[in-house]
């Protein structure tokens, strides 16, 4: 089977993205211009719009237990995080 296209990756990957933040809680509002879209080269890159401090905290949240133990135990830490009661 053939690999998509990079632009239909790019888009497909933009999707995934926004689908996933909006789990973490990120409002819809501030996802509404997530997109992908090529640079000056051609290759599709995935634009983030600018987010709400309280969003950058919900991802950092919901990544904390992947980015390690220095990150366990930050105020903004997922409480699902090893070590932490939930």
């Amino acid at each position: 089977m053939q690999d998509p296209p990079d632009w239909q990756r790019g888009h497909e990957t933009a999707r995934l993205l926004h689908d996933a933040l909006l789990q973490v809680g990120v409002p819809e509002t501030e996802l509404t211009t997530l997109t992908a879209r090529p640079d000056e080269s051609g290759r599709p890159r995935v634009h983030v719009p600018r987010l709400s401090v309280e969003s950058a905290e919900r991802i950092l949240a919901a990544l904390a237990p992947y980015l390690g133990p220095a990150w366990i135990g930050h105020r903004d830490a997922a409480p699902i995080a090893p070590g932490r009661p939930g």
